[in-house]
């Protein structure tokens, strides 16, 4: 839970422009996707573990849409930094 309180305080964030907010947003979001994979795979709690994977698919869409060069040429333009430049 606290994952996802953090991962909604960088998105706010990321929604003001900030290219190194992004990139933190983005290594959440796939180190969660990590987590909540492994633990889904191995402890299998009560068959639950088909509703974990699905709830990662937001996240992982969130993340290609934040990859997107539309998405850095708007940073670039908002924030004054590009994909690299951070």
């Amino acid at each position: 839970m606290a994952d996802g309180a953090f991962w909604a305080l960088l998105t706010g964030r990321t929604r003001s422009g900030g290219a190194r907010f992004r990139r933190a947003t983005i290594a959440l979001a796939l180190a969660i996707v990590v987590v909540v994979s492994m633990i889904a795979v191995f402890v299998g709690i009560f068959g639950i573990q088909g509703l974990a994977l699905l709830s990662l698919i937001p996240l992982l869409v969130g993340t290609v849409l934040l990859t997107r060069p539309t998405t850095q040429d708007w940073y670039a333009a908002v924030g004054g930094e590009g994909y690299g430049n951070g």
